[in-house]
């Protein structure tokens, strides 16, 4: 949701029809959840099991998150790190390790993209690996284990 005040003015009306849409739901008796809640009140039914990357992009495609060889590189590297960072057992790790996999870093590599801080889809490849660089190394000092090398780079 935070992109609407990104993209979207409040004159465009999107932020009352939000207010609006809200106030409705719960009126009607529903009322909002977080996803913790749910998980806390609802049981599974039964395993859905997503075989494809999905998205609900209007882009209609994950290429804005996945599409280049920096973004590929980069999420590889996050993913690696997850055994090793819950292992570590240490909540300020496994909060930089998320705050490390949200769509934008991802997006902010993507060549065509208007909506960066960066100046270019390089530069915010470099800061990203510079800042899961650091994390890679609180991690192995924390476990006194190095983090798995790159497979495709020990050859």
């Amino acid at each position: 949701m935070k992109r609407w005040g990104e993209r979207q003015s409040d004159a465009t009306g999107v932020f009352e029809f939000w207010r609006t849409m809200i106030l409705a739901c719960i009126d009607a008796g529903n009322r909002f959840m977080t996803p913790s809640e749910v998980a806390r009140e609802i049981k599974p039914v039964s395993v859905c099991e997503c075989t494809q990357e999905m998205t609900c992009s209007t882009f209609g495609t994950m290429s804005h998150w996945n599409g280049n060889v920096m973004q590929d590189e980069a999420l590889r590297k996050i993913y690696r790190l997850e055994k090793p960072v819950k292992a570590a057992h240490d909540k300020d790790l496994t909060h930089v390790w998320r705050k490390l996999q949200s769509a934008d870093h991802f997006h902010y590599m993507q060549k065509e993209n208007s909506f960066t801080p960066y100046a270019s889809a390089f530069d915010a490849y470099i800061y990203y690996m510079n800042a899961l660089a650091d994390l890679q190394i609180r991690v192995k000092r924390e476990s006194g284990k190095p983090v798995q090398p790159d497979p495709e780079k020990a050859s």
